[in-house]
């Protein structure tokens, strides 16, 4: 196919999954950022060249960037929108769009998540310092527990919470609730 039609961007999409199916991830990203350069335009592409570069913030920035449709984002690339903003230091922007997918999907746990997650990481241990953020932390972990209470990440991101703020109290009642579902 790619000597037939080496300027289709299908052919390197096609070369893009191939080479994730042999576990060649440098192979993959370039194929995909050939699809790209060639004019590809589907979501599903972007999302798995994106996927792909998680480790490397400011060329999965470019990427997120240039998606045509920032609606037809899923959940799982606006996850990891807001986890290479975070890693890469951004976090008012990581905030910003914790924020954003908890409007876009307000019944989704893993959304809340990521909001008390970023809240959690912008606001000082003190709760005098900044009760508002905690205080907001403390409201998205308990709403992603109560959205999935079977979820481990959930349950012990409210139990963490509890202890990085100094209230024991509340970080036993979370392990009681656990121990009870």
């Amino acid at each position: 196919v790619e000597l037939a039609r080496p300027s289709w961007p299908p052919t390197h999409v096609l070369k893009g999954l191939i080479r994730e199916k042999c576990e060649d991830e440098p192979g993959a990203i370039a194929a995909y950022e050939e699809a790209i350069r060639f004019g590809e335009s589907r979501t599903v592409v972007f999302q798995r060249l994106i996927y792909l570069l998680r480790n490397n913030a400011n060329k999965a920035e470019k990427y997120l960037s240039m998606l045509r449709d920032p609606g037809a984002v899923s959940s799982d690339l606006a996850d990891l929108e807001i986890s290479i903003a975070a890693r890469a230091g951004q976090m008012e922007r990581a905030l910003m769009l914790a924020r954003r997918e908890v409007k876009r999907r307000p019944e989704d746990a893993t959304a809340h998540f990521w909001l008390a997650r970023m809240l959690s990481n912008n606001a000082p241990r003190n709760a005098e310092e900044s009760p508002e953020l905690l205080r907001e932390a403390r409201d998205a972990y308990a709403r992603a527990v109560e959205l999935d209470p079977q979820s481990a990440q959930n349950c012990s991101g409210l139990f963490l919470f509890f202890l990085r703020t100094e209230q024991p109290e509340l970080a036993n009642q979370t392990i009681e609730l656990m121990d009870e579902k």
